[in-house]
């Protein structure tokens, strides 16, 4: 099953400030590309995200949204707002044009959890994009946690859960997941427990995920393909990640010169660096 988006005004938008509004009447023809549908869901889950001070990206709020979409065989996590700009993204293709209406719609869902997540769970793989200035996207193996269970337990939205720690890519964990729902998955990459995870946080509180909302609800498990994406390798990603914080005017399109015609690259102030994954 094949889901029509818009190229151009995806373009558009990551290239316009968040927050800001159109004014002027601006009319845009569109470009087509493909989003496969890949399994349908089972179970959704609503997870409020609270990131601390220091945590990436720094965005206006400390706080997103994120879901978590179970299917058989695969599952998807991503920001909420992330999902209903592509619902309107998938809407406004049966136009031939958009208008300065429908762009400033498409601008009120700004996305503060820019990753999305695919786990295949027959293959045990995971596909991630992420967005900063441009789209990169990397597969990798589904990655190992050995996580260390306990015999605490607490109580989450009425569920009965128990508690488990672990260690993963750099951080500390402490984790509460329910047996009475017997799916081994969780937000994040998060996953590999004998139930689904309510709660999970570092021990420095700079990525903490709740549970606010689980539904058994059927909804559409979708991957876009876009032309703008960058593949690369995990490791250039984390390269690349990390040169952006440091340094974002490198990813600014188009040339600057100085009066004596030398091409120069524009000077931004770093953006402090602490992404959830540290190794």
């Amino acid at each position: 099953m094949m889901v029509r988006f818009f190229l151009l005004v995806t373009l558009f938008i990551f290239n316009f400030s968040f927050g800001q509004m159109i004014t002027s009447d601006i009319r845009m023809s569109t470009s087509k590309y493909n989003a496969v549908v890949k399994d349908s869901s089972q179970i959704v889950v609503l997870y409020e995200l609270s990131r601390g001070k220091k945590s990436n990206p720094p965005k206006n709020g400390t706080s997103a949204q994120v879901i978590l979409q179970i299917g058989k065989r695969f599952s998807k996590f991503l920001d909420v707002n992330t999902l209903r700009h592509d619902s309107l993204m998938e809407a406004y293709s049966h136009q031939k044009t958009v208008g300065t209406k429908e762009i400033n719609e498409l601008l009120k869902y700004r996305a503060l959890f820019t990753k999305d997540i695919l786990k295949d769970l027959t293959n045990n793989k995971v596909l991630i994009k992420d967005r900063f200035k441009l789209v990169y996207q990397y597969e990798e193996g589904m990655p190992e946690q050995k996580w260390m269970l306990s015999d605490e337990k607490t109580e989450i939205m009425g569920f009965n859960c128990k508690k488990a720690n672990l260690e993963f890519r750099g951080r500390k964990y402490q984790a509460w997941y329910t047996p009475e729902i017997p799916v081994s998955n969780g937000p994040y990459l998060f996953g590999g427990l004998p139930g689904l995870i309510m709660r999970i946080s570092d021990e420095n509180e700079d990525y903490t995920f709740v549970a606010v909302a689980v539904e058994k609800k059927k909804s559409s498990i979708y991957w876009k393909n876009e032309e703008k994406d960058n593949i690369v390798s995990r490791e250039d990603f984390r390269k690349i990640q990390r040169n952006y914080f440091e340094n974002p005017g490198l990813f600014i399109h188009g040339k600057a010169y100085d009066a004596n015609g030398n091409e120069i690259v524009p000077k931004f102030p770093s953006i402090p660096y602490n992404p959830i994954e540290l190794e």
